[in-house]
């Protein structure tokens, strides 16, 4: 949850559990859908997919863009290692 004034400054902020996060991201392996994570105004995916990219295009959404991975290897990191979490996730099909 982010919640922000008229002036934009942030008045409550709680993040999502990690767990849950990875919860979601076990299902979206398993089933083929995508993910998307919101860390306040910066969008976070896993892959940038069709649909991940729609939601840029149409709705106006900042670019997801992928975690790189913390060894400089091509190897994009899972959101429930984004420090410092999320606010939310859109789960997509």
């Amino acid at each position: 949850l982010f919640c922000v004034d008229g002036d934009g400054n942030i008045i409550f902020e709680k993040k999502l559990d990690r767990m849950a996060i990875d919860a979601a991201e076990k299902l979206v392996a398993e089933t083929g859908i995508s993910i998307v994570g919101y860390d306040g105004d910066d969008l976070y995916t896993t892959k940038q997919t069709e649909i991940v990219i729609h939601l840029h295009e149409h709705y106006g959404e900042p670019l997801p863009v992928l975690l790189p991975s913390l060894d400089n290897s091509n190897n994009v990191r899972n959101l429930s290692t984004h420090e410092p979490s999320t606010h939310k996730l859109l789960i997509m099909d």
